[in-house]
């Protein structure tokens, strides 16, 4: 579909904290829309054929943090009304042709490309960006296998960033990310770091002893894995090496 191709999802504009004006109380204000307001708050711009808003929450540690809450309200006067029968019609027709197009994209990378390079993470701009990537981060995306017997360590030296999130996915890339257990998935504040600063992770089936730097992949011996770095110039060189 021409409004939703899910593979060029195209990110036109986005907004960090840093470009909010939050207020004492913690608050912020973010008008959506193809023209700035006239009060000169803060803009997102809006092309003529955007389709979707999204806001993402960066945590450091979860437990610690309150997760935002949002009112999303529209201020053009438009009064609400029924949703007409050719509207649901077009818009289930769209659903079911968006749903089968993004599990082919989806199958395609794991059968057709990151399946045939396991354990090993490439940073790519043109592949982020082209999934709805924004031009402050670098995002690596790989395959990743280990038996049950195996330990995949993934190996790097984090540059300086705000942020960084390394997670474990299935074939699907869906997160294995489970925040009631702190697992699956693992970032900056949560990592012990090496003596001389790199980061070492274990990927394996039981706990290795390495504390919070273990990965468990519930059951899992392939699937997708990505490594994040918010707000960094350069991603750093990474190692994925699988071990008995």
């Amino acid at each position: 579909l021409a409004e939703s191709d899910p593979a060029s999802l195209r990110t036109p504009a986005h907004l960090t904290s840093d470009d909010i004006t939050i207020a004492p109380d913690g608050s912020f204000s973010i008008h959506v829309a193809e023209e700035p307001p006239a009060d000169g708050g803060d803009w997102l711009k809006l092309e003529h054929d955007s389709v979707g808003l999204l806001l993402r929450v960066v945590h450091h540690i979860r437990a610690e943090e309150i997760a935002p809450t949002v009112h999303v309200e529209r201020i053009d006067g438009a009064a609400p009304r029924p949703l007409t029968a050719a509207e649901a019609s077009l818009g289930l027709a769209k659903l079911g042709q968006w749903l089968l197009a993004y599990s082919e994209l989806v199958r395609s990378w794991w059968h057709d490309n990151f399946v045939h390079r396991p354990n090993h993470l490439r940073f790519s701009r043109t592949t982020y960006l082209s999934n709805g990537g924004v031009p402050d981060r670098h995002f690596a995306f790989g395959a990743w296998q280990c038996a049950a017997h195996e330990a995949l360590v993934i190996e790097f030296t984090p540059p300086e960033c705000e942020q960084w999130i390394f997670q474990l996915c299935n074939i699907w890339h869906e997160n294995l990310d489970n925040y009631e257990d702190g697992q699956g998935y693992i970032n900056r504040f949560m990592a012990v770091p090496e003596a001389d600063g790199s980061v070492r992770i274990v990927v394996s089936a039981t706990d290795p002893g390495v504390g919070p730097n273990w990965v468990d992949p519930y059951g899992h011996t392939r699937g997708m894995m990505g490594l994040r770095f918010i707000k960094t110039l350069a991603p750093p060189a990474v190692t994925v090496p699988r071990l008995p």
